[in-house]
């Protein structure tokens, strides 16, 4: 049984947000812009192109 994309690309979404903190706060700040437009670009692909597979 393969997963929900919306809630693979949710997942991978919230992941990179989380990551950002996390390293936003250590001091890496153009680490965490980068992993979060790669981290939503990523999740939005996955959770499009999944949806359209579905259907």
């Amino acid at each position: 049984m393969r997963p929900e994309p919306l809630a693979v690309g949710l997942g991978i979404m919230v992941a990179a947000v989380a990551a950002v903190r996390l390293l936003h706060e250590v001091g890496y700040h153009y680490a965490g812009v980068m992993i979060l437009l790669t981290g939503l670009l990523v999740g939005g692909l996955i959770t499009v192109l999944g949806k359209a597979r579905a259907n």
